[in-house]
C-alpha cells in the first residue's frame, strides 16, 4: 500500500511541476501581450504621453512630461490651448477653449493657457481661463 501511495504522490508532483512550468510560460506570454497592448494604446512623443482613447482636437500644445489619461478630452474650438510642463490630466477631464471673448465690442479668439505642475483629477471641467502653476483641481470641479 505504501508503494502505491508513493507512486501516486510522485506522479502528482511531476504533474504539478509540469503544470507550474506551463502556467508560468503562459503567464509570461500574457504579460508580454498586455504590455504590447498598453504600448500600442499610447501616443508618445519626447514631450508627453497620451493614453488612448483620449480626445484631442484643434490647436493644442503640450509641454514636456505631460500625461493624458484615457477618456480625457482636450478641445480647442475657438483658440489655441497651451499646456505647460509636467501636467497630469486624468480620466473624463474636459479642457475646452470656447474662448471667444468680447474685447472692445469685437469677438476675438482667446488662448487658454495652463501653467506647469498642475493636476486635473477625474471629471474636472476647465473652460476658458488662465491657470497658473502648481494647482490641484479636485474631481468633478468646474472652472469657467
Amino acid at each position: 500500500m505504501s508503494t502505491q501511495k508513493n507512486f501516486f504522490h510522485n506522479t502528482n508532483a511531476a504533474a504539478i511541476k509540469k503544470k507550474s512550468f506551463f502556467t508560468r510560460k503562459i503567464s509570461a506570454e500574457l504579460t508580454k501581450i498586455k504590455i504590447n497592448l498598453i504600448i500600442s494604446k499610447m501616443a508618445t512623443s519626447e514631450d508627453y504621453v497620451a493614453c488612448q482613447p483620449c480626445f484631442i482636437k484643434g490647436n493644442v500644445t503640450f509641454g514636456k512630461g505631460c500625461i493624458i489619461h484615457p477618456s480625457a478630452s482636450i478641445i480647442a474650438d475657438n483658440g489655441p490651448i497651451i499646456i505647460g510642463d509636467y501636467n497630469i490630466i486624468e480620466e473624463r477631464t474636459l479642457i475646452q477653449n470656447k474662448g471667444v471673448r468680447e474685447v472692445s465690442g469685437q469677438f476675438t479668439e482667446a488662448t487658454l493657457e495652463i501653467g506647469n505642475f498642475n493636476l486635473f483629477e477625474i471629471e474636472s471641467t476647465i473652460e476658458y481661463c488662465k491657470i497658473g502653476d502648481c494647482n490641484k483641481f479636485e474631481h468633478k470641479c468646474n472652472i469657467w
